[in-house]
């Protein structure tokens, strides 16, 4: 670490500064630790098998030729985590709306209030497009597990009918892409599911062969936000602009062919901005006409649990023969309980951790110029901390 010494009051301080690891980042995103397990899941060094390729991120000459000094290495590199927590979705703030979804609390007789309850003689039939690793899976089934344990509710079972990942931009085959490749480490029944590139989707071909038209309780969006984020291109999200973000009118027509019962979109909140919003409000207009009334609002994911300050633009939009007459209700906020050091490990890799002439520089530039500093292994002593100074005056 290094020691900061301030050399007018003999006073020090210590830092050493470090990246959170996957785990920690997964844990920000409301991941459980049984989960992580599984996307930070490794392989013996070698140990690859022809007949399951979909497993791993590498060829197999990649595989035998990394270099490492460890028996086993990740399925998918640590680089990657990073980016797939990062575009996912908050599984505490998805949990809380679907519950306010298919399980909202009594509402006395309030015709206007929200009060559909989902059978428990059938599962929640379930379509995700844009899955990622599938956090709208992980909340579902956190609700079917906290409905489980509630004794004044029925239980809540789920399907995943059909999921929708790919990405344009990755060199790597479907089954190698990481998004992919980890959705299988989560949900290995659903590994033949996935149906691929949105904007090549024949949905109508979908309906007879896995559900029936109107039977898809829940469908989800969550398009790429490259185009419309303030740390994106900002190129836009206009309807046959031919960004990345205009991908989500391909969301049309999944809606007409499946014509699910709710469908929920997550974004980053600038889609609500001044830019977007025209865009958006289009979009809004484009589901209205196919038969649904629309609810969004910006939701901030430390309001529901999670120490980190995440806002996320989500939409729900309900068929018009769903409960009419009711609006539906967003989740209420939660006193937040945890922060951010329940999330850290007290011990982390040292790879993860900055080299000391990085945190150097870093303390310099946040106005440090005049303190002195030294690497060490442990705290200084004040006589320590006297010879420092004299030692540096000299």
């Amino acid at each position: 670490m290094i020691a900061q010494i301030d050399p007018k009051t003999r006073q020090a301080r210590y830092f050493d500064i470090r990246r959170l690891t996957p785990r920690e980042v997964y844990r920000l995103m409301g991941v459980s630790d049984d989960d992580i397990d599984l996307l930070l899941t490794t392989r013996l060094r070698g140990a690859w098998q022809e007949d399951d390729p979909q497993l791993t991120l590498f060829s197999e000459e990649e595989w035998n030729d990394m270099l490492t000094d460890e028996i086993h290495v990740p399925i998918i590199p640590a680089s990657d985590h990073y980016m797939l927590a990062g575009n996912s979705i908050v599984v505490d703030v998805l949990t809380a709306i679907l519950r306010q979804m298919f399980r909202p609390g009594i509402t006395n007789g309030d015709d206007t209030a929200w009060n559909y309850r989902h059978p428990s003689d059938r599962p929640v039939n379930v379509v995700t497009i844009c899955s990622g690793y599938d956090a709208q899976c992980l909340a579902m089934q956190r609700l079917v597990d906290e409905l489980a344990d509630d004794i004044s509710e029925p239980p809540l079972t789920y399907r995943l009918v059909a999921w929708a990942e790919f990405d344009p931009e990755s060199q790597r085959p479907l089954n190698r892409q990481p998004a992919v490749v980890a959705h299988n480490l989560l949900f290995p029944d659903a590994e033949k599911l996935n149906l691929g590139d949105m904007t090549k989707i024949d949905w109508e071909q979908i309906v007879p062969k896995r559900v029936k038209r109107g039977d898809v309780d829940l469908l989800t969006y969550s398009t790429p936000c490259v185009d419309i984020s303030k740390a994106g291109k900002q190129a836009g999200i206009a309807k046959d602009s031919g960004t990345r973000s205009a991908v989500l009118w391909y969301t049309e027509q999944a809606i007409q062919a499946l014509k699910p019962r709710f469908l929920l979109q997550e974004n980053v909140s600038a889609l609500v901005g001044q830019k977007a919003m025209p865009h958006f409000r289009q979009w809004l207009d484009t589901v209205s006409a196919l038969g649904y009334r629309n609810y969004w609002a910006v939701l901030n994911s430390k309001k529901y649990g999670v120490p980190q300050n995440r806002e996320r633009l989500f939409c729900v939009s309900v068929r018009d023969d769903i409960c009419p007459g009711a609006v539906f209700a967003w989740p209420t906020p939660q006193a937040l309980t945890r922060v951010i050091a329940d999330i850290i490990d007290k011990q982390a890799d040292r790879r993860f951790f900055l080299p000391a002439e990085n945190v150097i520089a870093f303390l310099r530039k946040r106005g440090g110029q005049e303190m002195i500093y030294v690497e060490t292994d442990r705290k200084f002593t004040e006589a320590e901390i006297i010879y420092t100074i004299e030692h540096e005056q000299q």
